[in-house]
């Protein structure tokens, strides 16, 4: 899968992802048993080592950011509120701007990259 995503997108010169630390640990509201339980199968670690020997391998940039409340965060006016995101939908209290909230995510995520100090020379097209 990974694979086949360098290989339709020619043109990627630039791979951001989050840094998820201690992501099944923890026993907060959000992290309940449930959650760890459904998490025990999955490697996020390993998925990220496969994209990152992709983005080597296709000599494209391969960063990461803190994620902190990138999911809550108003990619229009900056505005940061838990209550933006409920569920998967995003809708900023202050301006009223709507998306699905992982893509409200991904958006602050390369926004972090970008005008952080290690992206701030990188150019995106």
């Amino acid at each position: 899968m990974v694979k086949d995503y360098f290989s339709q997108h020619k043109n990627l010169r630039l791979v951001v992802v989050e840094k998820l630390k201690h992501l099944k640990r923890g026993k907060s509201k959000n992290r309940g048993k449930a959650f760890r339980k459904t998490l025990s199968n999955w490697n996020y670690r390993e998925l990220l080592n496969i994209i990152e020997m992709r983005c080597e391998e296709n000599r494209v940039s391969f960063r990461s950011v803190n994620p902190y409340k990138t999911s809550q965060t108003c990619p229009t006016c900056t505005h940061v509120e838990r209550e933006n995101r409920s569920g998967e939908k995003f809708l900023c209290l202050r301006c009223g701007y709507e998306k699905h909230a992982d893509l409200v995510g991904a958006q602050n995520i390369l926004e972090r990259f970008l005008s952080g100090q290690y992206g701030a020379a990188f150019k995106a097209d």
